[in-house]
């Protein structure tokens, strides 16, 4: 499925892989931030936000709501139950520890998600937005720098 998208995708991480880069966001270009708000949350808050703005999907939590919809329509394409669970993260009722031993095996994972359908999501065929860096005003920072004088 993906090789019919071009295999852009898949080139992309691949090269990720090869850097030793996470996916959807670059290590290197943090700054420094606090610990409890570490640059991965920001990237998964600006992917959800563009799910239900930019794509338009309203009333979930749409990185949650992912796997719901794959698990839905896993059982519409009788996708094999235990694949599906190695790739949703989840063990079967009534499993132990035992159940997780072993590889992942690969191929047999992509055979399943062969019979998964396309995603056709009209909003993606338009161009992107701009990307708009919100820049502080004078009086912001004026205010931010009486403020740390203060303190």
């Amino acid at each position: 499925m993906l090789e019919q998208q071009g295999g852009a995708f898949l080139d992309y991480v691949e090269a990720r892989r090869k850097l030793g880069k996470p996916l959807f966001y670059d290590p290197a270009r943090g700054r420094g931030g606090k610990v409890a708000n570490p640059q991965y949350k920001k990237t998964a808050e600006r992917v959800a936000d563009w799910i239900r703005v930019g794509l338009k999907i309203k009333n979930v939590q749409p990185n949650h709501a992912w796997r719901h919809l794959f698990k839905s329509i896993a059982r519409h394409v009788k996708m094999d139950r235990e694949v599906e669970g190695f790739i949703t993260g989840h063990r079967p009722k009534g499993s132990n520890a035992g159940h997780d031993y072993g590889d992942r095996w690969a191929a047999t994972m992509s055979a399943e998600i062969e019979k998964y359908p396309r995603f056709d999501i009209p909003e993606l065929k338009k161009p992107p937005a701009p990307h708009r860096v919100r820049r502080r005003t004078r009086a912001q920072i004026a205010a931010d720098e009486a403020a740390k004088a203060v303190a």
